[in-house]
């Protein structure tokens, strides 16, 4: 019977997703983070990605960084906190 060693393919497992995290923010900080949307930018992104029905969420991703890996941040912000408006302006950006 082979032995298989599995701790080396787990660790390379959570390496490789070291650089992604999730992150909370206030419904004013994740609105500025929309804005980035749109903006022409080789060295970061902001994307929106999605809702559930108590959060909507975007991906930020930056290519500098400390250990020359690009680092991914999803925000959140809770759905109810958004007005009308802001949440027309977050899908609008979606769909360009």
């Amino acid at each position: 019977m082979k032995t298989i060693y599995l701790l080396p393919f787990v660790i390379l497992f959570f390496l490789g997703c070291s650089n992604t995290q999730t992150e909370y923010i206030e419904t004013v900080e994740f609105m500025k983070q929309v804005q980035e949307i749109e903006e022409m930018n080789s060295a970061y992104k902001t994307t929106y990605i999605g809702s559930t029905d108590s959060r909507v969420y975007l991906e930020y991703y930056t290519a500098i960084t400390s250990m020359r890996k690009g680092k991914t941040i999803i925000y959140w912000t809770k759905l109810k906190d958004l007005s009308e408006e802001q949440l027309k302006k977050i899908t609008k950006r979606r769909s360009q």
